[in-house]
């Protein structure tokens, strides 16, 4: 983590941007609509801790969690930029709930194919954010 912090937030970014794929494609085929929204919210998660570590966070031991929420707290207080957008808190709020609750039985909620495309569009916002505040 010492080494470049803007080589290793690309490869975050990197692993975002596939999951985001993953989540649009099963989306396009209609089919799994949890297996989408979990990979909606890992492409949020990743989006947020690639952003932690361009702005030269230690995210290896520090930001080692999955709520969205807090890494957006944490977003938010390495730059007032990130801050100033209702819309990712909006979105990090929003899809928060997909890492429990697509990865183990028992109350399994069923998700609507527009719930799905809800999820895509708030990892959209997220990626948005976070690529032109790190000026990607």
């Amino acid at each position: 983590m010492k080494n470049d912090y803007k080589k290793l937030a690309k490869e975050w970014l990197a692993g975002a941007d596939e999951d985001w794929a993953v989540a649009q494609l099963l989306y396009d085929e209609k089919s799994y609509q949890r297996a989408s929204c979990f990979h909606c919210h890992q492409a949020a998660e990743k989006y947020l801790k690639g952003f932690l570590v361009y702005h030269g966070q230690d995210i290896e031991e520090e930001f080692k969690i999955h709520n969205l929420n807090k890494l957006f707290d944490y977003c938010a207080k390495a730059s007032r930029d990130f801050a100033d957008d209702g819309a990712v808190e909006k979105a990090c709020n929003f899809l928060n709930k997909y890492y429990i609750a697509t990865r183990y039985p028992g109350d399994i909620e069923e998700y609507s194919w527009e719930e799905v495309k809800e999820a895509i569009e708030a990892v959209n916002d997220t990626k948005e954010k976070v690529l032109k505040v790190c000026g990607m």
